[in-house]
């Protein structure tokens, strides 16, 4: 093995363009912009599409390919610069756009960075999308090549194998993910190392399904790289577009009003849903109800 199983992991998981059209519109001036979540996917918006406003085109935009498993530090800001291109790549705007998760942050950055530019900026809505603080800055340290070793030793059950990675001072990132998933499977207990993380992070890697164990390290990274990113962000600016934060009201999200320190106009509206729930068949509905309401009101028919 080598770390190209893990560019193959890359591969298998990645769409082939940085925007993916999940629905024609009968407007094409009208698109409206849906930002991955916080596993890097955009699948959870699927359920939501069929229910939005006829007249937009809905494109989802996918995890940068900088992103690519090996634990790395990226900021918001970075991710949003680059996502930018892309929509402005394709439309002068007005830009209407949504996140869920992480994908809210990032859309609110993406959205200053486009007012930045004097691009139009119509509107951002929040799906359940934690604000700055909740996760307290430096709560999740940056990764080192010490720290991943840290974070793997007690699972390493082979003697020489874990000689070979205690040397970690001498290798980089790329070097140490490649010697930990060149090991042979037998001398590391993976399968304890993801039974641990089950139970204690936010999104169970059981649901991932019967994946290999290279392909669930490579979406554990991507989750572990964009939780980091989202504890070091705040907005810089203050946009003068209206924010519309969709809120789960099951096991609620304390003090999102706070976001309302860094928008110039700022609602919630309330889903009867968990926040992994948010888009089940009952609250999808009520969120495309309320959705399609502010699309009517911030671009008239």
């Amino acid at each position: 093995m080598s770390l190209t199983l893990l560019s193959k992991s890359h591969q298998k998981f990645q769409y082939r363009h940085s925007l993916v059209l999940l629905r024609k519109g009968s407007d094409p001036g009208k698109k409206l912009f849906l930002i991955h979540d916080g596993t890097g996917r955009i699948e959870g918006y699927l359920p939501l599409c069929a229910s939005l406003d006829p007249r937009f085109d809905i494109y989802a935009v996918i995890l940068d390919a900088a992103v690519d498993g090996i634990p790395r530090n990226i900021r918001i800001e970075e991710l949003a610069s680059r996502y930018v291109e892309y929509l402005l790549n394709l439309t002068e705007g007005p830009f209407y756009l949504a996140g869920w998760s992480i994908g809210g942050s990032i859309a609110i950055e993406m959205s200053n960075q486009l007012e930045a530019r004097n691009a139009q900026v119509k509107l951002c809505c929040m799906f359940d999308t934690p604000q700055p603080g909740y996760y307290p800055k430096g709560s999740v340290a940056a990764f080192t090549v010490a720290s991943e070793y840290e974070f793997f030793k007690r699972f390493i059950k082979s003697g020489s194998v874990q000689r070979e990675l205690n040397a970690y001072e001498s290798m980089s990132m790329e070097s140490f993910c490649s010697q930990l998933i060149d090991a042979p499977a037998e001398a590391i207990d993976w399968e304890a190392f993801f039974a641990g993380l089950d139970g204690e992070w936010p999104f169970p890697l059981v649901k991932l399904g019967n994946l290999t164990y290279i392909d669930r390290l490579y979406l554990l990274n991507i989750n572990r790289i964009l939780h980091h990113a989202r504890t070091e962000y705040s907005p810089h600016t203050v946009g003068t577009y209206p924010v519309h934060m969709f809120q789960a009201m099951i096991d609620p999200i304390p003090d999102l009003n706070e976001w309302s320190r860094y928008c110039s106009y700022f609602t919630i509206h309330e889903v009867n849903a968990t926040h992994y729930s948010i888009f089940d068949p009952e609250p999808k509905e009520a969120i495309a109800s309320q959705l399609n309401a502010i699309l009517e009101k911030e671009c008239p028919a």
